[in-house]
């Protein structure tokens, strides 16, 4: 953590994040769309007042540092 600024750590969730997002793609059936995958900091109660539709969300703990999964259908 010391030789990581937020930046460097941002960018590496966004590749994770687009790693696993085309997989899933992949596996949607043919006529299905999905949105750009987007990595995002802050209080939940922020991030998620900008999103619309349903959500499955999963919340995940490493070493005492909170991390968080949402997918959201589209209104």
């Amino acid at each position: 953590p010391n030789e990581l600024g937020h930046e460097e750590i941002a960018d590496a969730f966004g590749e994770l994040v687009n790693m696993t997002t085309g997989h899933i793609k992949a596996m949607l059936p043919e006529g299905a769309r999905m949105g750009l995958p987007e990595v995002s900091q802050g209080p939940l109660s922020e991030l998620f007042a900008r999103k619309e539709g349903e959500a499955q969300i999963w919340h995940f703990n490493h070493e005492g540092e909170p991390l968080t999964l949402s997918i959201n259908l589209a209104a």
